[in-house]
């Protein structure tokens, strides 16, 4: 179990990187406006609620991970 974690503590970090690369890419606007013509509601709060976590911190869902 502490070498799982040891690995995944590796790990995470990185892969958080690429995936705050890859929404920084994808245009938060265009996101935000297709999951509301889908009228999931709850989704684009949870989107909205994400990126600005992303924007105040790069690492927020790691932390948030951390924290549950």
């Amino acid at each position: 179990v502490a070498m799982l974690m040891w690995i995944m503590m590796g790990i995470l970090p990185w892969a958080f990187k690429w995936i705050s690369v890859l929404f920084s890419l994808i245009p938060h606007y265009a996101i935000a406006f297709i999951l509301d013509a889908k009228r999931e509601g709850e989704l684009r709060d949870i989107y909205l609620m994400f990126s600005e976590i992303k924007w105040i911190f790069p690492q927020g869902i790691f932390i948030l991970m951390l924290v549950f």
